[in-house]
């Protein structure tokens, strides 16, 4: 046992030299819980596993391609659109369904928001290389292939943003797999009955 100035010494240097923490990890706040949980499904639900061609997806949204279609308070999401035309899903025979578009306070949150990249979530990042995908820093410079098309498909996945009252989010995905064969939307998602998240529809934004 330590006598009582040895303790004092012991604790004094364990203070200086840092000792593991004991102390509880703070858990993750609640909105980020769920944007967490929302772009799992959105990996899921945009990624198939990788098949003969490499995927990749990267760790940072890359230039705020964004801005040009929402503005600085997201204007051309909330445009007026009567016939609700933009915001679409595939059916099970593969022709597009018009959809509900989100709510106005969902588009301004997500328009306001820090774009982060869905590798920020720890199990988001297992469910990339669990369907053999890698995940990158940035595009680099792609190897071209003799058919006209990268050597490995880019994704890009946005972490979602929950709107204030947490029953939607908004995402932006893209996929490039060539100098002219690639594509950018965002993705909105909707809360199920029981808490869950799912694919509610798509906007597209551009096509190369």
């Amino acid at each position: 046992m330590l006598s009582p100035p040895r303790l004092a010494l012991f604790l004094s240097l364990a203070l200086c030299i840092g000792l593991p923490s004991t102390a509880p990890a703070k858990p993750m706040p609640a909105r980020r819980v769920a944007a967490c949980a929302a772009a799992k499904v959105l990996v899921e639900g945009v990624l198939s596993p990788s098949g003969s061609r490499p995927g990749a997806v990267r760790t940072a949204p890359g230039e705020d391609i964004l801005s040009r279609f929402r503005g600085p308070d997201g204007a051309l999401l909330l445009d007026d659109d009567p016939n609700d035309s933009r915001w679409f899903q595939v059916k099970a025979d593969g022709l597009p369904e018009p959809v509900r578009p989100p709510a106005r306070a969902t588009v301004r949150t997500f328009g306001a928001a820090r774009q982060a990249s869905v590798t920020d979530c720890a199990d988001v990042r297992r469910s990339i290389t669990a369907r053999g995908m890698r995940i990158v820093a940035s595009e680099g410079s792609p190897r071209m292939r003799r058919d006209g098309l990268y050597d490995v498909t880019t994704h890009t996945l946005t972490v979602p943003v929950v709107s204030p009252d947490g029953s939607e989010a908004l995402a932006y995905a893209d996929s490039v797999s060539g100098p002219l064969a690639g594509g950018g939307y965002l993705v909105l998602l909707r809360r199920k009955p029981d808490g869950a998240w799912k694919i509610a529809g798509r906007m597209g934004l551009w096509i190369s």
